[in-house]
């Protein structure tokens, strides 16, 4: 997910962190991927590029 370190690259735990999601939903969000790069949080945020 776009964000703070590389270029267009965040670490989903990060993410969710921000997003205030509680530690214990954390593992319970849905990701969907496609070839090698996620393009969805459900619930949360699409890919710009989705």
């Amino acid at each position: 997910m776009p964000g703070g370190g590389s270029p267009g690259v965040r670490k989903v735990s990060d993410f969710l962190i921000d997003r205030k999601v509680p530690c214990a939903q954390r593992d319970r969000v849905p990701i969907l991927v496609c070839g090698d790069g996620i393009v969805w949080a459900v619930g949360h945020r699409i890919e710009e590029a989705a």
